[in-house]
């Protein structure tokens, strides 16, 4: 018997991925995006609201900041940004949200896992980086927004500047 001919294999994603430590949706640890450990979502995709997509601020209390001051906001946590120690309580509807847009499709798988986890520590909680005075969410949009929704308060990794 050929085995070569009786299985097929069906694999993506290349061995430079595997070097460059891409996470599994092809995004490297290197770039940009990546600080502290933290996936920032300040870049929209896509750019406005459509059949798969909502304005941010629909859920969240405030507006998102322009552009370049999410560009501003992003500097200052890559370059002063600390995590605080232990997991901190928020409301999330009171945060500021850096991403315009949430689509539809993650919002409902980011519900369904907020449900099954109500009542115990996240795996991985959003980020949250208090600049200025007032909450910026940088990871977890997502989840937030479904939390917000809800009226739930949100257990998030906080970060604060370096004094």
């Amino acid at each position: 018997m050929n085995l070569a001919n009786t299985i097929s294999i069906f694999a993506y994603g290349t061995s430079e991925g595997v070097t460059r430590a891409w996470d599994t949706r092809g995004r490297s640890h290197a770039h940009d995006e990546y600080q502290h450990g933290v996936h920032v979502g300040i870049f929209d995709r896509p750019k406005r609201a459509n059949q798969h997509a909502v304005a941010a601020h629909r859920y969240f209390g405030n507006h998102v900041p322009s552009t370049a001051e999410r560009e501003r906001i992003f500097r200052a946590f890559k370059k002063n940004g600390v995590e605080l120690p232990g997991r901190h309580t928020v409301a999330a509807r009171s945060l500021i949200p850096m991403q315009d847009t949430l689509t539809l499709a993650r919002l409902k798988r980011a519900g369904r896992k907020v449900e099954r986890e109500r009542g115990t520590v996240p795996e991985k909680a959003p980020a949250v980086f208090r600049f200025e005075g007032k909450d910026y969410v940088m990871d977890g949009h997502h989840r937030l927004a479904y939390e917000a929704g809800k009226g739930y308060n949100s257990s998030v990794r906080m970060f604060a500047e370096k004094n």
